[in-house]
């Protein structure tokens, strides 16, 4: 239970209003008098809107995504906050507004960022990161995505500050939803969608050259050669700039098996095709996929980012070996991990039991929501 606190106004400001953030914003609205300021973008990303958003204007003054200017400083002086949460991003010019803003007035500023990417290395921007450090160390508080993040800046500004809120989706619905699903049966879900293999490997994601598509299909092939005689489909969502060449690349190899299922933007769909498959397996960048993976217990296969020029999101800390799926350190480790997982099936259900409990506990939208009470009643005392 939270503490409900209506007089403390807190003001958060995003790029966008994404549709995977409206359960947690819609849990601070019921403790806290919300305000959500965000603009929006031509992104494959879901959006959406709510009584406690305001939707403002935005300029782009360079090419990069995050190169802009938010509107909306105007509410400052009408909404007064007590408390703003900032997205942490130095591409974002009128951040520093806000920051001044924030010192000016005495108001309490939390700056809300990713972190650190696994498997990328600050030192590769390191104005970005010297200006981001600076400015962490001059605020009220610190929010991050991960343990990795709290422990590599917890070098250069006082730990005390520093909460993680987990990057979380809305665990009850896809808790609710596996409940369901395993009612249905597995078996029962694949005959109503068609699927006829004996074993099936999953994709979704864009057909981009980050995820690696085309060692997705190198990997299946060296699957499927090795077991031939089980019968085994690799099924791929979303779509994409590569999606001419992935299709042309098959062809050239001759690899069987390959079902192009097209953007599927029904998430009931989306989570029938997880639930049933036998492993999620995405080579290159991973980020919210592997919350949806683990929660409707399908193990996941992903490249070590640490053997490979590949850059993961936070969430890939929640990939543990032999428990929620696979970090390969070679692709010919990968398609060995692969081929020896199907072929053991109380390994797959150790690490389907395993992927259900990890996100029951770990991956709940409350512990997300733990790291933003924490910081909002740290900067709240003085």
């Amino acid at each position: 239970m939270y503490y409900i606190n209506k007089k403390i106004k807190v003001l958060i400001i995003q790029r966008i209003f994404s549709i995977y953030r409206k359960p947690i914003f819609e849990l601070l609205n019921k403790i806290y008098e919300l305000k959500l300021l965000h603009a929006s973008n031509k992104s494959g990303i879901k959006q959406t809107d709510a009584h406690y958003a305001e939707k403002v204007w935005k300029v782009h003054y360079l090419n990069g995504e995050t190169s802009i200017i938010l509107g909306g400083l105007k509410n400052m002086w009408t909404y007064n906050p007590d408390i703003i949460i900032h997205e942490l991003n130095p591409g974002i010019l009128s951040m520093y507004v806000w920051f001044i803003y924030s010192k000016l007035s005495k108001k309490k500023i939390i700056l809300w960022t990713q972190g650190i990417k696994i498997g990328s290395s600050p030192k590769n921007n390191q104005l970005k990161n010297r200006i981001k450090i600076w400015i962490m160390n001059h605020s009220d508080a610190i929010l991050l995505y991960s343990e990795s993040g709290r422990n590599y800046y917890s070098r250069f500004i006082n730990t005390e500050k520093i909460f993680v809120a987990n990057n979380a989706l809305d665990s009850n619905y896809l808790i609710e939803l596996r409940e369901k699903f395993r009612k249905l049966d597995r078996t029962n879900i694949k005959k109503e969608i068609k699927w006829k293999s004996t074993y099936n490997l999953l994709y979704i994601g864009r057909l981009e050259k980050r995820k690696l598509p085309l060692i997705l299909l190198d990997i299946f092939n060296s699957v499927q050669n090795k077991m031939s005689d089980y019968g085994i489909s690799l099924h791929i969502v979303g779509s994409g700039p590569m999606l001419q060449e992935m299709q042309y690349y098959i062809r050239k190899k001759k690899i069987k098996n390959v079902i192009f299922h097209g953007a599927i933007y029904e998430d009931i769909n989306k989570y029938k095709f997880i639930y049933i498959s036998d492993l999620f397996v995405m080579p290159g960048s991973m980020g919210l996929a592997v919350n949806e993976s683990i929660a409707l217990g399908c193990p996941i296969m992903t490249l070590n980012p640490y053997y490979f020029n590949i850059v993961h999101g936070p969430e890939v800390e929640s990939i543990i070996n032999y428990k929620t799926g696979f970090l390969a350190k070679s692709v010919s480790e990968c398609v060995d991990q692969i081929v020896a997982y199907l072929k053991d099936r109380n390994l797959q259900n150790k690490m389907r039991k395993y992927s259900f409990d990890f996100f029951s506990k770990e991956l709940t939208i409350n512990k997300m929501l733990d790291g933003f009470v924490n910081a909002i009643n740290y900067v709240s005392k003085f």
